[in-house]
């Protein structure tokens, strides 16, 4: 008993799309972590 491939077509201009608009989102999500550690960093200095 054999399976038949299944053959899907995609743009590839769509699909560097979608994974530039992931890369986008992760680089805000980097930058406000980035941020967030600057502001504890700054507050923890000044409880010291």
């Amino acid at each position: 008993m054999s399976q038949n491939p299944v053959n899907i077509t995609y743009s590839l201009e769509e699909i560097l799309g979608q994974i530039n608009q992931k890369l986008d989102t992760l680089q805000k999500d980097v930058t406000e972590i980035k941020i967030g550690q600057v502001k504890l960093e700054a507050e923890l200095k000044g409880d010291k």
